[in-house]
């Protein structure tokens, strides 16, 4: 992954409507839990885009903005291991959110295991 040390949302240019979307998302159930709960049917983000978009430039960001404990799993180094290994791996990196609560786990990465836009020929977009 590449390193985007002390990134913040202010450092991003072109995503207001977006960003605020996600910080409503993921800081608004830290922040204030009973609200978010009452409020939102949320449970999951999905971050898409082309390669080079500032997909993963946007969850370091994330990462450095809010107070919750943060991992970041790229899944093409997950998927590149055994199935064990993998498999140890991410049920270590989920005892360490639950542990280090409240907690974000960020799959970076994660259209090399599922990609949401194959065609019939297997292109991808």
């Amino acid at each position: 992954l590449p390193k985007f040390d002390g990134i913040c949302y202010d450092d991003i240019g072109g995503l207001c409507k977006e960003l605020l979307k996600i910080r409503q998302v993921i800081e608004v159930p830290l922040v204030q839990p009973k609200l978010f709960l009452e409020n939102s049917k949320i449970k999951n983000i999905l971050i898409i885009g082309k390669a080079g978009t500032g997909k993963s430039f946007l969850m370091e960001s994330i990462k450095n903005e809010t107070f919750a404990f943060c991992k970041i799993l790229d899944c093409y180094n997950l998927f590149t291991k055994t199935t064990e290994k993998a498999i140890i791996k991410l049920l270590k990196s989920i005892k360490e959110c639950v542990f280090n609560q409240p907690s974000i786990i960020i799959f970076d990465n994660i259209d090399i295991i599922a990609s949401p836009n194959v065609s019939k020929d297997g292109d991808s977009d």
